[in-house]
């Protein structure tokens, strides 16, 4: 328990899970942070994080700093989650797991609406071929 309890507040270790989280390897992280995978292990095991590594960190990950400083094992980070509607981009910042029933319906409809246009298409398209037989 000691050691879980001072992991909570080790802010390497917050960026660590975060990392896990947005499904980057450290050495992924490493190669687009331009920095050697050991240095990164280096960060990632670090009580504190200078502010200015913290940003740029946080922008590498998407998130925001305090996303990273606030994270626990109950918080998933889903920010910045982009979809497509009918050609348009939407994008959405959800910050826990409570919002992840509204993403998952915006997503089913968008989804749906895709379909609906498909099955237009496969009609019309069809429609072309009885002309030309």
């Amino acid at each position: 328990m000691e050691k879980r309890a001072s992991q909570i507040k080790n802010l390497g270790w917050k960026v660590s899970r975060v990392r896990d989280v947005r499904g980057y390897t450290q050495k992924a992280m490493a190669e687009g942070l331009g920095m050697s995978v050991s240095a990164l292990g280096k960060i990632e095991s670090s009580e504190e994080i200078e502010e200015e590594k913290l940003v740029e960190i946080a922008k590498f990950l998407g998130v925001s700093e305090d996303e990273i400083k606030n994270f626990n094992d109950h918080t998933i980070v889903f920010n910045n989650n982009v979809y497509e509607q009918n050609n348009t981009v939407i994008n959405q910042n959800y910050n826990s797991i409570e919002k992840l029933p509204e993403l998952l319906e915006a997503l089913l409809k968008s989804e749906r609406e895709k379909n609906a246009l498909l099955e237009k298409e496969i009609e019309l398209l069809k429609s072309k071929l009885n002309e030309k037989r």
